[in-house]
């Protein structure tokens, strides 16, 4: 049995469709429980259970913490869903949504997909689905595109710690952990005006802007981003046509652009690669890591195509970045449990 709780396991309404972004599987094998038990009875609950499920992972900045801990606790094999690698027109509420499902973490490096070495049947069928076109390695492009991403979301975890409050560089009025993020995009800021002359294009995430203070001005947590660069700092308006799965035109428009996308982990910068954008992935959680550029100082080199053609793989990465996503149709199948925890 895979216990799932309410809470830990999101099964919230998007607005714009009436939708639930997260359903909760239903094959057989999954039972959805409150939380509101006492200890005795969550330990009974344990002793029946083989597997958890939740939507992402505990978070700085998340709710039902008690329960992710409770998991952790249990030392039994922790399924995660979040939002699927390859994202281009899916519909929330079809059978043929798509959510990336992994065993213990949702992230690149620390995440079980059972993905490694596999074939292109999968990634054939996303490319065809999806109509994403693979394009060569360029060079082109008038700045440097920065992608942010959800201040409070659980793939910047790593950003949100003591050990990296303590080593970090203060660039803000405001202090304390809740900070880091953008001291951190204070830092890469700083770092890409050392190995380019370069504009610098700054991306919000397009669903979260309320969560970046008043960005109609050049002010709040942004202004201070000029002080001490000698880059031009471009703040992208183009935040139409995006939906719950991805950027629409306006982020497109922001790729026709750019000659590098750097973000910490980003879904864009998978985007980014498939449109043949050289990225800088500064984080090993990326699932675009791979196929990414690690360090800013490669900012300075001009053909960055050929050293990407050079040291990447990329038809093994989209096979194994395919192997990450599975439709709601094959979650309630009972396939996608049974191959990550190796039931027979």
């Amino acid at each position: 049995m895979i216990i799932g709780f309410k809470g830990s396991f999101r099964v919230g309404e998007i607005e714009e469709t009436n939708s639930s972004f997260y359903e909760f599987p239903k094959h057989k094998d999954f039972k959805l429980y409150d939380f509101n038990v006492k200890g005795g009875d969550l330990i009974g609950l344990d002793n029946n259970t083989d597997a958890y499920i939740t939507t992402g992972v505990k978070g700085v900045y998340k709710g039902f913490k008690e329960q992710y801990d409770f998991i952790k606790q249990t030392r039994k094999p922790h399924l995660v869903l979040e939002g699927a690698t390859f994202r281009r027109g899916l519909t929330l509420g079809t059978p043929s949504y798509q959510y990336r499902v992994s065993e213990g973490c949702y992230t690149w490096n620390k995440g079980y997909f059972a993905n490694k070495g596999v074939g292109p049947d999968r990634w054939n069928k996303i490319q065809q689905e999806q109509g994403i076109e693979i394009k060569p390695w360029r060079n082109k492009g008038s700045y440097i595109l920065v992608c942010l991403q959800n201040p409070t979301d659980t793939s910047l975890n790593d950003i949100y710690t003591e050990e990296h409050y303590k080593n970090l560089v203060k660039y803000t009025e405001g202090d304390g952990i809740k900070w880091n993020y953008i001291n951190y995009l204070h830092k890469v800021i700083r770092e890409i005006s050392t190995y380019t002359r370069e504009d610098i294009k700054i991306r919000l995430h397009p669903r979260f802007l309320d969560k970046y203070g008043d960005i109609s001005k050049e002010g709040a947590f942004f202004g201070s981003f000029n002080q001490g660069v000698k880059n031009k700092i471009i703040y992208s308006t183009n935040y139409e046509d995006y939906s719950e799965t991805n950027g629409g035109s306006g982020f497109q428009k922001d790729l026709d652009g750019a000659r590098v996308v750097v973000s910490y982990s980003s879904n864009a910068l998978v985007e980014a690669v498939c449109e043949g954008i050289p990225t800088v992935a500064l984080s090993e959680t990326s699932h675009a890591y791979p196929v990414s550029f690690h360090s800013l100082d490669i900012l300075g080199e001009e053909n960055l195509s050929q050293l990407l053609d050079s040291y990447t793989d990329r038809q093994q990465w989209l096979n194994e970045c395919a192997y990450t996503q599975w439709t709601v149709d094959e979650i309630n199948s009972g396939e996608v449990h049974k191959r990550l925890l190796k039931w027979q």
